[in-house]
């Protein structure tokens, strides 16, 4: 966390172990992270542990953005002893604490957009349909740009489906072309089109997971890459804030 976390002095976590062990002890941060435009941390109910304490520590300083869903919520820690049967003995020695939410242990922490991926099953007939002898452009808006859309929002490359050709349906064409290893372009070409067909037909009548949560942080991650940057790179490679 202390390489993500710009501010100096913020409170990052803490280990509290009982008192004749020490009590709690809490780590700060230096101040010498790179000030990123935005940082995102992708969460769900198998964020566990060290990953809660992580995504938590960022969270509470402000340092990142959490996207998904509750997380598991282990907030204690264990000490694993061997038995001479065989047989473990696990005795928790200590609680994590985060600097606002303190210890989550069987809570779990509430991402700041909570948001789920969502099942799709396939069905082509319902797809209006695709014209693959044309050119799409940036800029078209028509039943085609629609129909294109349509199958792109299948595959998870957009979140819905559109009649206009802007600059997200530019990025999920260049996408399926770089995943169907077709030439770069941010047009649909012909070729580009038949294999878009084709890639969605072959998951008919198939259910799969649309990855909204990615999706989402790097759209927001696309946005916070358009301002200016925070900080300007030296010739021997290090850095100074702006």
């Amino acid at each position: 966390a202390n390489v993500m976390t710009p501010v100096k002095d913020a409170e990052l976590a803490g280990v509290r172990y009982r008192d004749d062990m020490g009590g709690l002890e809490q780590t700060y941060s230096t101040g010498n992270a790179l000030p990123l435009n935005k940082i995102v941390v992708l969460v769900d109910g198998g964020t566990a542990s060290a990953a809660e304490l992580l995504a938590g520590s960022l969270q509470d300083t402000g340092s990142a953005t959490l996207i998904g869903s509750k997380t598991y919520g282990k907030g204690q820690g264990q000490f694993h002893i061997d038995l001479v049967n065989g047989d473990k003995l696990v005795i928790t020695t200590l609680e994590l604490e985060l600097p606002k939410q303190g210890c989550w242990e069987g809570v779990g922490l509430t991402p700041d957009i909570q948001l789920e991926n969502r099942k799709v099953t396939v069905n082509t007939k319902n797809l209006k349909p695709l014209d693959t002898s044309t050119t799409l452009r940036f800029g078209d808006s028509s039943d085609a740009v629609y129909a294109m859309t349509e199958r792109l929002s299948l595959l998870g490359l957009l979140t819905e489906a559109t009649g206009r050709y802007d600059g997200d349906v530019a990025d999920a064409v260049a996408s399926f072309r770089a995943a169907y290893d077709l030439p770069a372009a941010l047009y649909a070409s012909p070729e580009m089109l038949s294999a878009l067909d084709e890639a969605v037909t072959a998951l008919n009548g198939q259910t799969y997971l649309v990855d909204d949560q990615l999706q989402s942080a790097l759209e927001m991650c696309r946005l916070a890459a358009a301002k200016p940057q925070q900080y300007t790179v030296k010739s021997d490679g290090s850095w100074t804030k702006k």
